[in-house]
């Protein structure tokens, strides 16, 4: 492959990549702008309108380290088309969801989904510019551009208006399949099997652990800090991540690579996504 062909493949593949993440943060910004419309058109609760927004971030936060592991060793192109034609499927169902309980399960097929997809893709980044500083990028734009479909179909106060709450979710359809189509065609295949295996007591244990401590983050507020529920998820979540770390340091192919952590740049580099996720999730 000649380097004009080979800078062409790696600005499609860039591409790609970015479209993917775009829907992903359009997603998360679009829907709570449209929580109340939705629940005035499905004649639905408060809280089930939020149970809506919960789930997909509990599955999401709870699969990321598994998606990852399976994009290493069963290839990252694999799981991230994978990923994105599950969220891109759960985006229609959404769209066509005839009741709450529908709704709300199409929102963790959309979780599953952007946990399989979103490790993928800052792997296969990595993987396609060796050099990281010519890695542009910044999904911000996602997020500030979701507030304006967003804004669109939850206000409703402007009869002549066209669009309804189930256009966040169409939004997401001719997203993903353009993303699909340049996946397909000019996203390369890399993987990372070398001595590696799926290490399920970690999976278990971290799931265990990232579900018990995402729900009881999200549901505080709804059954307070100090309810039975609360304080029992957070001690299941202390006792399986205790567990999984435990796992991680003695296991011979560990799911998470504690020792990444004494690198200044990556425990830098995470706790910044850590503080900007929080404050922007939250």
């Amino acid at each position: 492959m000649s380097a004009a062909a080979e800078s062409t493949s790696k600005r499609l593949t860039l591409a790609c990549m970015c479209f993917a993440l775009f829907m992903v943060m359009l997603d998360s910004t679009v829907v709570n702008l449209a929580l109340k419309t939705i629940q005035i058109k499905m004649h639905a609760s408060y809280s089930e309108v939020q149970l809506d927004r919960r789930r997909l971030r509990l599955a999401l936060a709870s699969l990321l380290l598994t998606g990852g592991t399976l994009g290493d060793l069963f290839g990252r192109r694999r799981a991230f088309i994978s990923g994105l034609a599950l969220f891109t499927g759960g985006s229609v169902l959404c769209a066509l969801a005839p009741s709450t309980s529908f709704l709300i399960g199409s929102r963790v097929v959309q979780g599953v989904g952007g946990a399989l997809m979103l490790p993928s893709t800052l792997s296969i980044i990595t993987n396609t510019f060796r050099d990281p500083a010519n890695v542009p990028g910044d999904r911000s734009v996602g997020r500030y551009l979701g507030t304006r479909p967003g804004h669109r179909a939850a206000d409703r106060r402007h009869p002549g208006r066209p669009f309804d709450w189930q256009s966040i979710f169409w939004i997401n359809v001719p997203i993903g399949v353009v993303a699909l189509a340049m996946a397909v065609l000019f996203v390369p295949e890399s993987s990372d099997r070398a001595g590696r295996s799926l290490d399920l007591p970690g999976q278990v244990t971290a799931i265990v652990g990232l579900v018990a401590l995402t729900y009881a983050f999200i549901e505080a507020n709804t059954y307070g800090w100090t309810s039975a529920r609360i304080v029992s998820c957070f001690v299941v979540a202390a006792v399986a991540l205790g567990l999984f770390l435990l796992i991680e340091l003695r296991g011979r192919s560990p799911l998470l690579q504690l020792k990444f952590f004494r690198s200044g740049t990556f425990s830098g580099a995470n706790l910044v996504g850590v503080i900007v996720s929080f404050a922007f999730f939250g």
